[in-house]
């Protein structure tokens, strides 16, 4: 008596049998019997064509032989909810935007063998598409990686860093404690050693503004033989960093610069498709509209309109920020 099997392990029998060679369905029956031990009937046979078809494999009827054209592989039926399928090439497609770091490799080919999920299946397939321009981006990843293991070592770094401000070239040691993704750019964030003395006022350098991407461990003055080592956790609290960003428009606190400023609730009113614009996108996570979408008349008829409330940092960044909604945008005193 033949053996009963999977339709996954009949598939891919089945596709290598047809790629090969044309054969009728009664030829079909045979071969899996003699040669394969599997009996079955052509009712299953039936099924597991129409399943195929439904994978995108072409298979063909000609002749009174069945043939499959094109790709050899199967198509592997999925292994996740149907609610959840059709977020699959939005994954990916973050995924891919970090496609150098190692471990995106190790994920998709988890994802490949656990649960038959294959970035190759949306090949052809333009749903949707995410805009990031990449410069030394590999390189980029790579340093970051070997920054977050100083941090947890707690050593400090050395590196030469041309200032944004006037391509300056400069030598910084550093206790890195951060690394933060803005604007598709890496910032560093540490504090800086002035004459081996530590300076518990954060800084923050663009990554990819470092010297050659070098970053070295630093030698202590005391003994040569030992690397500047840093406490991370008692740093990372002194400088409070978990709150650091809480009123910040992008990577810059100016408590840095006068502890004296404070951030300010600032009122903003947008209009047209920049009010539909920021009731569903917030730009910044304080952001409240007490009153939601309202209505003026304007010179071309109505418009809609709405008064943002955020708590920030007047900052330039702020001003840049609104630049992007040119004359949608007006800040109310």
């Amino acid at each position: 008596m033949g053996k009963n099997i999977k339709q996954e392990e009949r598939l891919t029998i089945l596709l290598e049998r047809l790629s090969s060679k044309p054969s009728s369905i009664d030829e079909i029956i045979q071969y899996l019997k003699d040669y394969k031990n599997i009996e079955i009937a052509k009712i299953t046979f039936k099924r597991d064509k129409k399943e195929m078809l439904e994978r995108g494999i072409d298979i063909v009827y000609k002749s009174g032989k069945y043939k499959i054209f094109g790709k050899t592989n199967v198509k592997k039926e999925m292994i996740i909810d149907d609610e959840y399928e059709h977020d699959l090439p939005i994954l990916f497609s973050i995924l891919n935007s970090e496609k150098d770091l190692p471990v995106i490799d190790w994920l998709k080919e988890e994802l490949r063998e656990k649960y038959n999920i294959d970035e190759d299946y949306w090949e052809n397939e333009t749903y949707f598409s995410k805009s990031l321009v990449e410069q030394n981006h590999d390189i980029i990843l790579e340093l970051c990686v070997k920054i977050i293991k100083f941090m947890k070592k707690g050593d400090a770094i050395q590196f030469e860093y041309r200032k944004v401000e006037n391509n300056e070239l400069k030598k910084y040691i550093v206790a890195p404690l951060q690394i933060r993704l803005h604007e598709d750019l890496y910032y560093l964030f540490g504090c800086v050693y002035n004459d081996h003395n530590l300076d518990y006022s954060l800084r923050n350098f663009r990554v990819d503004m470092i010297q050659g991407f070098k970053i070295v461990s630093t030698k202590s003055n005391l003994n040569p033989s030992e690397n500047i080592k840093f406490n991370y956790k008692e740093l990372a609290e002194r400088v409070d960093l978990k709150n650091y960003f809480n009123y910040c428009i992008g990577v810059y606190n100016p408590i840095g610069n006068d502890s004296g400023i404070k951030p300010e609730v600032i009122q903003l009113k947008f209009s047209g498709w920049a009010c539909t614009y920021v009731t569903q996108k917030k730009i910044h996570h304080t952001q409240k509209i007490p009153k939601g979408i309202q209505i003026e008349n304007g010179e071309n008829g109505q418009i809609i309109f709405c008064i943002v409330h955020i708590r920030v940092f007047d900052t330039d960044e702020l001003k840049f920020l609104l630049g992007r909604f040119r004359n949608y945008v007006e800040r109310m005193e």
